[in-house]
């Protein structure tokens, strides 16, 4: 019966942490996308003539 439980709570806990990686690494790639954005803004026009 314990063990059922705490079975339960590590499935829990890893899902729980799967989400949070999974949120960070959204987070983490659209801040980069973000910064490259910004930083071919930086260069100038040259980004709208190559797009």
């Amino acid at each position: 019966m314990v063990l059922c439980h705490v079975v339960d709570w590590i499935l829990k806990l890893v899902r729980g942490k799967m989400l949070v990686v999974k949120w960070a690494n959204r987070m983490a790639v659209s801040l980069a996308f973000e910064v490259a954005v910004d930083s071919a803004e930086g260069v100038g026009g040259y980004t709208d003539s190559s797009l």
